[in-house]
């Protein structure tokens, strides 16, 4: 039984020599760590601060030079333009005006002038014609009984007219008072009167025939 329990203390005692071994060198290591941490840092530090000390000694190197730059500055005197002198206008050389004398009079040489051998003939002045009196044209003369188409009516007599519109035609061939239409909404019979100078001059089996003035012309029915 104290064999069994001698073996059991080594083998504790290893495990724990183990133990330390192990704690030992991780220890080592991360002392290693830390000091290589700390060496970096401090080179850092004394690479900043060299820095440091060198932008220093540029600053105080400059100073100096623009110091001196300055007071030889001031010394400098600034010249004043030199004055600009006015312009001298050359004077021109006036010449005396001597007036004649009342008692001396001046002979003045006087140029006659000689007739022409030539004489000038006059310059022909062209014939003016005469006035042309302007052309009014004259308005074509209707055709006794002839029926025109509205289209066919000159100009005037077109634009005098007004809007036409026929809704209705009733035609009777052998009773001429029973025929009517109506024209822009009114019922008209044969020689009623439309419009000014407008009115119903016939009624035939092709529509109305109108008459304004001396002009007869045909107002078709619907669908013709």
């Amino acid at each position: 039984m104290s064999f069994i329990l001698d073996a059991l203390k080594k083998s504790e005692h290893k495990r724990r020599a183990q133990a330390g071994g192990e704690s030992a060198a991780l220890f080592e290591m991360s002392g290693k760590k830390i000091s290589a941490r700390r060496r970096s840092l401090q080179l850092l530090i004394i690479f900043l601060l060299l820095g440091i000390l060198l932008l220093l000694g540029v600053l105080v190197w400059q100073n100096p030079w623009n110091a001196t730059d300055r007071s030889r500055m001031s010394e400098i005197v600034i010249a004043e333009p030199p004055a600009i002198a006015p312009a001298v206008q050359p004077q021109e050389d006036v010449q005396p005006t001597t007036q004649p004398s009342l008692a001396e009079p001046r002979e003045r040489a006087v140029t006659v002038p000689f007739p022409s051998a030539v004489a000038t003939q006059p310059t022909p002045v062209p014939a003016q014609a005469p006035p042309v009196a302007p052309v009014t044209p004259t308005a074509q003369q209707p055709v006794e009984d002839q029926v025109y188409t509205i289209s066919d009516l000159p100009t005037d007599v077109r634009r005098r007219l007004p809007a036409l519109q026929m809704a209705l035609h009733a035609y009777n061939a052998t009773d001429a008072d029973a025929s009517l239409v109506q024209i822009n909404g009114r019922l008209v019979r044969e020689g009623a009167q439309i419009a000014e100078n407008l009115s119903v001059d016939e009624i035939t089996g092709d529509g109305a025939i109108l008459r304004s003035g001396a002009y007869r012309f045909l107002l078709p029915r619907r669908g013709q």
